[in-house]
């Protein structure tokens, strides 16, 4: 068998090897049906947009269902219409771009679900928070953040899986590629279903004109602690560090003691 070298100029070497890697992401292109290029793409208009509700404006009426607690075989299906559970009395009402994300987490509901006995001592008589994702994933949510930050029996949980109601609220944002079309992060306070106070916070990780102290000090309330952040999970972790340092301290003390105490030979 005959071995053929040769020798190729730096140049030449890049051309090939350009040409090799262009050709491998064509091909993959082609079998996989994606663009060649961009595909991590930036955010781009939503569709179908309505203007963002308004001081003044009367909360629209469309039915979402209410996340319940999760039985043994399943999570009820509770619809109720937006209307009739925003039409009387002062109401407060925060959407957020989905469970299980970050800042929805560690920030936005559980600051809702520590400052609630405050707002409730400020004349609100529902908290309400709304997210485009199914009842079953809510439910799942609202499990897990009350590991984390307490039980939440004061914020009640609306899903809005369709997008109807938020689109409707003209609170909808595209925010890039892997996150899709989702809710903005937004806040509103309602007097009989008109609306007092409207925010929305932009992206998925600022939660300032939203926030639950935010809607406290519009109320004309104070905070007296912040709310929790993504360092409360910090906290947890160097306490139980620190009472494991004092348990190792205490036994090596004690064993110190022990040795102590034996007669020498």
């Amino acid at each position: 068998v005959q071995v053929l070298t040769f020798q190729m100029s730096g140049v030449k070497k890049a051309r090939l090897v350009g040409t090799t890697f262009v050709g491998i992401l064509g091909l993959t292109s082609a079998l996989t049906k994606t663009p060649l290029f961009g595909r991590l793409r930036g955010k781009k208009a939503v569709k179908e947009v309505y203007p963002e509700i308004e001081i003044g404006a009367t909360i629209p009426a469309v039915d979402v269902e209410e996340v319940m607690m999760a039985t043994e075989d399943e999570v009820p299906s509770v619809p109720v219409s937006t209307d009739e559970l925003f039409g009387s009395g002062r109401t407060v009402l925060f959407g957020l771009p989905g469970a299980f994300t970050p800042t929805c987490s560690d920030i936005h509901l559980p600051g809702f679900v520590k400052l609630a006995p405050k707002l409730r001592d400020l004349g609100v008589e529902t908290i309400a928070c709304v997210a485009e994702n199914d009842r079953f994933v809510l439910s799942a949510w609202n499990e897990t953040v009350a590991k984390c930050s307490g039980p939440n029996d004061a914020v009640t949980l609306l899903a809005d899986a369709d997008g109807d109601f938020t689109k409707r609220l003209g609170f909808r944002e595209d925010m890039g590629f892997g996150l899709g079309v989702r809710c903005k992060r937004f806040a509103l306070v309602l007097e009989n279903g008109q609306v007092s106070y409207v925010a929305a916070d932009p992206g998925m990780n600022v939660c300032d004109a939203t926030s639950a102290e935010t809607i406290v000090t519009f109320l004309g309330g104070n905070v007296d602690d912040p709310s929790p952040g993504p360092g409360a999970g910090a906290a947890v972790v160097l306490a139980a560090a620190a009472l494991a340092a004092a348990y190792y301290v205490t036994q090596t003390n004690d064993q110190a003691g022990l040795l102590n105490s034996l007669p020498s030979f």
